[in-house]
């Protein structure tokens, strides 16, 4: 998404607020939105991507997903933890809800392959999703929570990038990528529809895949993986930082309930900053010797 849209994006998100404390959201509204989207994304990626290709590049990429989240979320829950919380059936079953308009999607698209304005109707839906959330937040967010949740917001980011960096210099030789495509795959941060294109104009189609194929799976992951995670270590600093760039639109109704409604300003926070700072960041990689 280009740096306009990330600013309408959070004017929405802010916009609507103030209207919580006097609308009543049922939460199935936002669910719905929510695996709509999801729905989407994963049609989107099974409509473009070649069979043969996804096959080829899908280990790589998801050995990077994975990879990349678990060290992220490892870096925050060592800087900031919380005592051990009980990981009931509904957090379980909240992630793994999400795999179904996850997997509905990519059977669709691979087998349909239609031809459908993806960007505008994920875009469509993000600024609907971006109101809701705005309307379900405000009824319990108020100034000084958000205050307070600025700076965990900042260092939310600050550990996504250390995560990613980390992954790439450790990948790269492990994986035989080279290092500069590595750094970029992970950096990408979960945004796939923008390090994907990137990536494929700097290091060809292969590359460009994985890229895309590794920030998706990525932000799908968040979904799976933090209940398994949260098992051993509760940490909301490593599970924000975890969705990257996606923490502050897709996964960012999963964090809101996963930890609280007191997480969502902090997400969104952190979504934006690397929302802002992944296309700057990206090519000064390769402008490294």
């Amino acid at each position: 998404m280009e740096p306009l849209g990330t600013l309408l994006l959070v004017l929405v998100f802010f916009a609507f607020m103030p209207l919580g404390r006097k609308l009543r959201l049922p939460g199935r509204v936002v669910s719905a939105v929510v695996y709509a989207l999801i729905f989407t994304v994963a049609l989107w990626a099974g409509a473009e991507i070649p069979p043969v290709t996804v096959a080829l590049s899908v280990v790589v990429s998801f050995i990077y997903a994975a990879f990349t989240l678990t060290v992220t979320y490892a870096i925050g829950a060592a800087i900031l933890s919380e005592p051990q919380q009980p990981i009931g059936k509904g957090r379980v079953s909240l992630g793994l809800a999400y795999l179904i308009p996850l997997a509905l999607g990519m059977a669709v698209g691979l087998t349909t392959k239609p031809n459908l304005p993806f960007g505008e109707l994920t875009t469509y839906e993000l600024y609907l999703l971006m109101a809701l959330m705005g309307l379900d937040v405000g009824k319990a967010i108020n100034l000084r929570v958000i205050r307070a949740s600025l700076g965990f917001g900042v260092l939310a980011a600050l550990v996504n990038f250390s995560g990613a960096i980390l992954s790439g210099v450790v990948l790269s030789p492990l994986l035989a990528v080279p290092l500069k495509a590595s750094l970029g795959i992970t950096l990408g941060s979960g945004w796939y529809s923008f390090d994907g294109p990137f990536l494929a104009s700097v290091e060809g189609p292969y590359y460009g895949v994985v890229g895309f194929l590794t920030n998706f799976l990525r932000e799908q992951l968040v979904f799976v993986a933090l209940p398994a995670l949260s098992k051993l270590r509760e940490s909301p600093l490593g599970g924000i930082a975890s969705g990257g760039a996606t923490s502050m639109d897709v996964t960012l109704p999963f964090l809101t309930e996963f930890y609280g409604y007191r997480s969502s300003v902090s997400s969104m926070v952190s979504g934006v900053i690397i929302t802002v700072l992944v296309p700057a960041v990206l090519p000064l990689v390769y402008q490294l010797p």
